[in-house]
Formats: C-alpha cells, sequence, structure tokens
C-alpha cells in the first residue's frame, strides 16, 4: 500500500474504514437546535478490475496529483479538505484508490449533543459531490454512486464509501478517471494524429536571366556601352552641324570682307573727283 500524503501525514484509519460493512442506525431529528461543531472523516474508495497488470503505484500517484490534487485545490465550493490519496493493489491485476478527505462544521443537537438526520444527509451529499467531480466529466449526467455507511465513533463520524468501476457505468469519465484507465490498460491511449510530411516543393530552374549567366555583358559594361553607342549614332549629325557652322561662319566673313572693300573703294572715287 503507498500513500500520497497531502498535510505531510498518513491516517492509518483507511484500512479500518475499508473494511467496515455494517451502517449505523441513523439518528432522528431533534427539534433542538442545531450547532455546527461536528467533525466527519470521509473515506472513497475506488476498485479496478482489469485483465492486464495493474499499473504501479508511482503511475497511479501521479496521475491523482496532476489531474484530481490540482483542480481540487483549486476549487472553492468544497467544505472538505484532503488528507491524503492511498494506493491500494490487491492482486496482480486488481488495484484500488482510497481517499481520505475531513469536513467540519457538522450541526449537532444542543440538546442530545447527537448528530443529526440534516448531518447524515449533509455527509452523503458531500461524498456524493466528490464522487461526481471525481469520476464524471463536467458535461456527464448525474451517476448514482453506491450508499455511504456510517460509524459513530465519539463526536466524529466515520463515513464510507466503495466503489467498484464497471465499464459500461460511465460513458463519460473526467480526465482524472481517463488517465487511470488508460494506464490500467482498460482504455486504449489516446491516438496521436500521424503528421503527414508535405512533399518538397519541385524547384524549377530559373528563366530569368542575370548579368554573366548566359554570356550578357555586365550591368557596368552596358552603362559604358550603350551612351558611347550613342554618341557614335550622333557623331555624323555632329559633323554635319559643324560643317554647317563652318559655312555659314565662312560665308558671313566673305559678305563682311566684300563689304568693307566696296567702302574703300567707294571712298577712293570721292576722294579723286
Amino acid at each position: 500500500t503507498a500513500t500520497l500524503s497531502i498535510n505531510g501525514q498518513s491516517d492509518t484509519s483507511i484500512s479500518a474504514l475499508t473494511t467496515v460493512a455494517s451502517t449505523t442506525t441513523v439518528a432522528t431529528t431533534t427539534t433542538s437546535t442545531l450547532r455546527r461543531t461536528g467533525k466527519a472523516l470521509l473515506s472513497i474508495r475506488l476498485e479496478f478490475h482489469t485483465t492486464k497488470k495493474a499499473p504501479s503505484e508511482q503511475e497511479v500517484l501521479k496521475l491523482a496529483d496532476e489531474l484530481f490534487l490540482t483542480r481540487f485545490k483549486s476549487m472553492r465550493g468544497y467544505t472538505v479538505t484532503i488528507e491524503n490519496i492511498t494506493y491500494d493493489k490487491t492482486s496482480n491485476t486488481d488495484f484500488a484508490i482510497v481517499m481520505l478527505f475531513h469536513m467540519t462544521n457538522l450541526p449537532i443537537s444542543t440538546m442530545t449533543l447527537q448528530f443529526t438526520n440534516e448531518t447524515y444527509a449533509e455527509i452523503e451529499g458531500a461524498v456524493n459531490n466528490l464522487l461526481q467531480d471525481m469520476l464524471l466529466d463536467p458535461t456527464a449526467a448525474p451517476f448514482k454512486f453506491p450508499p455511504t455507511t456510517f460509524i459513530n465513533v465519539s463526536n466524529e463520524i466515520y463515513a464510507n464509501v466503495v466503489y467498484q468501476f464497471k465499464e459500461n457505468d460511465i460513458s463519460a469519465p473526467s480526465p482524472f478517471l481517463t488517465g487511470i484507465l488508460t494506464v490500467s490498460g482498460i482504455l486504449p491511449p489516446a491516438t496521436t494524429p500521424t503528421l503527414v510530411e508535405a512533399p518538397l516543393p519541385v524547384q524549377l530552374p530559373n528563366t530569368t536571366a542575370t548579368p554573366g549567366s548566359r554570356g550578357d555583358f555586365p550591368a557596368w559594361a552596358l552603362a559604358i556601352i550603350i551612351p558611347c553607342g550613342i554618341a557614335l549614332l550622333l557623331l555624323p549629325l555632329w559633323i554635319l552641324l559643324c560643317c554647317l557652322l563652318c559655312g555659314w561662319c565662312a560665308g558671313l566673313r566673305r559678305r563682311w570682307r566684300r563689304r568693307q572693300s566696296y567702302q574703300v573703294q567707294y571712298a577712293t572715287r570721292n576722294g579723286l573727283f
């Protein structure tokens, strides 16, 4: 038997609780005033019968810690506190999980100082809520679990319930129950989707010409050759323009000289006469 201690301690009263087979007669409700000073020790035993080898205590207690205790401690609606979780291997194929809880502030009659019907009903409701949250998915319909047995010891009630899991009992199990059923071999492990690798894209040859890829001139060479080619094409036009300018200038020069010569001759003739 292995124990997952919650408060740093374990309680040997679990074994005594789980062997109780008789019930205690429920006290009748009195008309006296009730005071909430009662306490109760709740024991929930979950039994699993498998056809394969029972899971190890490390696997079961790890699932209980990760999938139940963490969520239970974060919930504020409970009036109970958890003491410990015990793993009990009864055979090579069978095992049990025993959870021990403490419940306080239970109603007690001020006249008889005994527990009343209201006390037992409140404990029964707390045990049922624990089983529902522990084993059922939040969206599942409520399930009727076995009744709780009670034993009165001094001013404390020992409440005990034993549930033997059957495969068709719960259609929508909680994550905790699903994990327990998986490691015990009752449920097949969840299959992960197979990742199909996409085919690698075929790299086509690059049809875009790059400088120098097919014997072309590089860009810097084209930057020199193109302007030079344009200049060579315009060179005849430049020569023709220069010739026209030279002829026009020569004509103006001859006309200017002829005019000066005419003025000199005209002045000479006038002087002779």
